[in-house]
């Protein structure tokens, strides 16, 4: 049946295409309705059209389905897209195996996983590359413990712990199931013992760990203004911190967080990078334009820059 059901499929698809082609957008989607009406319910139907090109693994043809069923019916377009960076997914996994491709964080055991957020880019190794030269100069700082609030799933505690093997990195995420992950990532990448996962993490908590050579690592989602306040909790001063800001929680924050930490730190404002579509590994690099775009699409609905803050007083080795 699902041998019968992809040729009937193929054969929908050109023939929708030749409509389409022809300025024909409503003869396609009624060729596609007909071809496709094994099952009654279309959305069904369109799904065990994907699970046969799956099983083949005709990723193209999957790729190209989803691409027609977004032109043609506006009303499954996001579901489309979405179903579309799954099948990119799936041919990274089959072709490279579960790992980070490339970027700091290259080789590290990732299927793709996350707790939020985008996956495609994370597993190609180009997630956030605008802070790729930093993280370079961060580690040359030699940090001997990372404090990573807002970890998610652990790309960045794990990443960390494996880039700089004498560090230490306490994960710390409100969010059960991101610990979990993060939890299952280090154990995978052989650093459990180094990445030591908590909650909750107050400002008042930072007073714990002064006097050491810590960097921070934050990202959560705007309450930055209320964690990154060395006036309040004074161990900033002496930390270097990576930042992630969020303009949608105050339009101001990169002024505000930055004019923090000028007296003490030298600031640079990284803005968010759209990473090269162009430069991608096979087979995604053979697809289409479209495609390639969205394996690099980081799914952000307005720019987050990041905050660079290097303390003053661990510019001594």
């Amino acid at each position: 049946m699902d041998a019968i059901l992809l040729a009937l499929a193929r054969a929908a698809l050109d023939l929708g295409d030749a409509h389409l082609k022809a300025g024909q957008p409503a003869a396609a989607a009624e060729c596609l309705r007909r071809v496709l009406a094994v099952v009654p319910d279309f959305d069904a139907g369109y799904a065990r059209l994907s699970q046969a090109l799956a099983e083949q693994r005709a990723w193209p043809a999957l790729l190209d389905a989803y691409r027609r069923l977004a032109l043609l019916h506006p009303e499954f377009a996001q579901g489309a897209w979405a179903r579309r960076a799954s099948v990119l997914r799936a041919m990274l996994l089959d072709a490279h195996g579960p790992r980070v491709l490339g970027g700091p964080f290259a080789g590290m055991v990732f299927d793709g996983t996350v707790s939020e957020g985008c996956y495609l880019p994370r597993m190609l190794g180009c997630y956030e590359a605008e802070l790729h030269p930093h993280l370079d100069a961060l580690g040359a700082r030699r940090p001997e413990l990372v404090i990573n609030v807002g970890c998610a799933e652990g790309y960045y505690a794990v990443g960390l712990a494996r880039r700089w093997p004498w560090v230490t990195v306490h994960a710390r995420d409100i969010d059960p199931a991101a610990l979990d992950a993060c939890r299952g990532l280090a154990a995978t990448n052989g650093v459990a013992d180094r990445v030591l996962l908590g909650d909750r993490f107050d400002g008042a908590d930072f007073a714990a760990y002064a006097g050491r050579r810590v960097l921070v690592v934050c990202d959560i989602e705007g309450f930055e203004e209320e964690l990154l306040d060395p006036e309040r909790f004074p161990a900033l001063a002496g930390f270097d911190v990576l930042a992630e800001l969020h303009p949608f929680a105050r339009p101001d924050m990169a002024d505000l967080i930055t004019g923090r930490f000028r007296p003490t730190h030298t600031v640079a404002v990284v803005p968010t990078r759209v990473p090269d579509a162009a430069a991608l590994p096979s087979p995604l690099a053979e697809l289409r334009a479209e495609d390639r775009a969205l394996a690099v699409w980081e799914t952000r609905g307005t720019p987050t820059p990041w905050a660079v803050m290097t303390a003053r007083a661990m510019d001594r080795p």
